[in-house]
């Protein structure tokens, strides 16, 4: 059933996304004092303590925020032509993943970091097939250092782009310095930010504490996360089988730009390891390609009651998740 009625894109599903969204979020709903607003990716330069006291604005707006980066990563496959057109499956489960994730207690600050990754990942993917992909190849970098001084485990993403420049077989030198120049410019603007306000050198410090004092990832033991990544975890698995049979029946086009959504799964799982205590909110960067791969599945598959069980049972554990929370 979810399968079949998401693979439709009317007005009908659109409304329904939200439905979804409003269900899965009942908790945070029904008391909006237990979202949280902290942690070292939460500055904002400054605005902390100010959304602190407004719950329900971040509520809201985090809400929005989660619908919008859905459906643009649905409309990027589209476009990109790595899914069929007309469907919302890929809006619908990353809504799913997201929303099975202790993210949603603290949600602001993450999903502003994958919507950024959402705009990365579309601009990586429009650079195949470019001559000269100068501008690409900066707004990339630029992006990834705005990231990185939200949450500074996500500059490895450098590697993500780098690693597409080999696949795309883009060895000319331009692109590879830009590459460094749009890196280091959101650092030049937030250095002379720091600077003016008499903060560069804590700042500075706290950046350079963060690569001498790396801390190995803690894993949170919960058996409510042990069920939901244990059916995300199946539906991922069987999904990658099914994805690495596709890869071999479409355009070399298409092959490249979906193996660069496999290094964007492969540097987000690697980026884990550099998360520290924030692991478990960290790997919520993974439901971006997650999401692309399985709904890949759903789409291609003819045989919806494995998956579809899968994917009941996911729903009915988070559903009892939000009821024991608002116990």
């Amino acid at each position: 059933m979810f399968i079949r009625f998401f693979k439709l894109s009317y007005f009908v599903q659109f409304a329904a996304l939200v439905l979804l969204v409003a269900v899965l979020w009942i908790d945070v709903i029904v008391d909006p004092s237990t979202i949280v607003v902290s942690g070292s990716c939460d500055s904002f330069f400054g605005l902390t303590g100010f959304l602190q006291n407004y719950p329900v604005i971040v509520l809201v707006v985090s809400i929005l925020l989660l619908l919008f980066q859905a459906i643009l990563l649905n409309q990027i496959l589209e476009n990109q032509r790595l899914m069929e057109r007309n469907q919302l499956l890929t809006a619908a489960v990353y809504i799913l993943i997201v929303s099975s994730s202790p993210v949603i207690f603290n949600p602001l600050s993450w999903l502003f970091v994958n919507l950024i990754l959402i705009m990365l990942l579309n601009i990586t993917l429009n650079i195949y097939g470019k001559k000269e992909p100068y501008r690409e190849v900066f707004d990339a970098t630029f992006l990834i250092g705005i990231i990185s001084l939200i949450y500074l485990p996500a500059i490895i993403f450098v590697l993500f782009l780098w690693a597409c420049l080999v696949l795309y077989q883009i060895f000319t030198w331009r692109e590879w310095l830009i590459s460094i120049i749009g890196l280091t410019v959101p650092y030049l603007f937030a250095g002379s930010y720091f600077y003016l306000t008499g903060l560069l050198e804590t700042e500075f410090n706290l950046l350079l504490s963060f690569f001498t004092h790396l801390q190995m990832p803690v894993f949170t033991q919960s058996y409510y996360l042990y069920f939901v990544w244990g059916f995300l975890a199946m539906l991922l698995i069987i999904s990658l089988g099914q994805f690495s049979k596709g890869l071999s029946e479409n355009t070399i086009p298409i092959r490249k730009k979906f193996r660069a959504v496999l290094i964007f799964f492969i540097i987000s799982l690697g980026s884990a390891m550099l998360a520290g205590k924030l692991l478990m909110s960290h790997l919520v960067i993974t439901a971006i390609p997650a999401s692309v791969f399985i709904a890949f599945y759903l789409s291609k598959t003819k045989k919806h009651f494995a998956p579809e069980i899968i994917i009941l049972l996911l729903f009915i554990t988070i559903l009892l998740g939000k009821y024991f929370n608002l116990g």
